[in-house]
């Protein structure tokens, strides 16, 4: 008796495996700090209207400078001119270091009463022979030179002071007009009369 063997072929169908799917984070951007939350004190070491005079700044980090990072400073045009070219003292920050002032707006002068100018972006630049300054510092570097305004008030505030990598632009502590910024402003400096160059005026009657 032969036995009728039916084939039965089964078609299994198995489901496409489907791509993995990848989502790209957008990220998030880091934003520079703000010197622990403390106003960057700028100071002329004098305070008298006219004086060539050098430049005090003082400010507490947030984040470390790197050895051949930069800081950079800018002076109200308020002031009459600044040509910072050297730094004349440091505190908490060594190494040597190359600085250069630039400006938008040269000054102007009627008879040497400046009517017109600024103002000035001083960069400091470290020149790496020195360490990287750690964070939480107070650091303090003496710039030579500016030229106090020529009549008493108030310089008005100091709006822009960075800390940045060596590219001069990677902000690390910043105090600016800029959108990310959250750094306190420099305040404002009085400058008060100069005093006849140390010379009494002299007054004789006529008759």
């Amino acid at each position: 008796m032969s036995e009728e063997v039916n084939e039965r072929r089964f078609l299994i169908s198995r489901p496409t495996p489907k791509p993995h799917t990848i989502f790209a984070g957008s990220g998030e951007t880091i934003t520079p700090a703000g010197f622990n939350n403390q106003a960057p004190i700028i100071t002329p070491l004098s305070l008298i209207a006219g004086d060539a005079t050098d430049l005090k700044l003082e400010f507490v980090i947030s984040n470390p400078i790197p050895a051949d990072g930069k800081i950079f400073l800018e002076v109200p045009d308020t002031f009459t001119n600044a040509a910072g070219v050297s730094i004349a003292s440091s505190i908490n920050i060594d190494g040597t270091f190359d600085v250069t002032t630039t400006t938008s707006t040269a000054a102007v002068y009627d008879n040497t009463m400046k009517t017109s100018g600024g103002s000035w972006l001083i960069e400091i630049a470290r020149k790496n022979d020195g360490a990287a300054v750690a964070k939480d510092v107070t650091v303090t570097l003496v710039v030579s030179q500016v030229t106090n305004m020529q009549f008493e008030g108030a310089s008005g505030e100091f709006i822009m002071i960075k800390t940045t990598l060596a590219d001069g632009v990677t902000a690390i502590d910043e105090t600016s007009a800029e959108a990310d910024s959250i750094g306190l402003n420099g305040p404002s400096v009085t400058i008060v009369p100069s005093g006849w160059s140390g010379v009494a005026p002299t007054v004789v009657p006529l008759r």
